[in-house]
């Protein structure tokens, strides 16, 4: 496996064992410039994408990534994943887990 292969590799297992303790090892990964983009954030730092997915875990039941494909060349990956969580929401009273899927687009510089 080359090594950016491999990069892209640790990077869909932090979002597979995604933990409320385990948040904080995306530094370990990216960089600090770090962006991430979806369609409702716009963020530019490492610190800023870690506080989004603490808040994750404050504001919803059970969340679960699981990454199902990666595809990669060169210094670039696509990794295609699902989300499950609950919203802990009482307005939206729901019982059963939402399901998103998703893909981002990853580069290592």
């Amino acid at each position: 496996m080359t090594e950016t292969k491999e990069i892209f590799a640790r990077y869909a297992n932090y979002f597979d064992t995604l933990l409320p303790n385990t948040v904080a090892r995306l530094k370990d990964l990216a960089a600090e410039d770090l962006h991430f983009k979806d369609p409702f954030n716009d963020l530019h730092t490492i610190d800023s994408a870690i506080r989004l997915f603490e808040e994750m875990f404050e504001e919803t039941i059970n969340p679960r990534f699981e990454v199902t494909h990666i595809a990669a060349c060169d210094s670039t990956a696509f990794l295609r994943w699902n989300f499950t969580f609950t919203p802990k929401s009482a307005l939206l009273n729901v019982r059963e887990p939402w399901k998103i899927v998703g893909v981002s687009e990853v580069r290592c510089n």
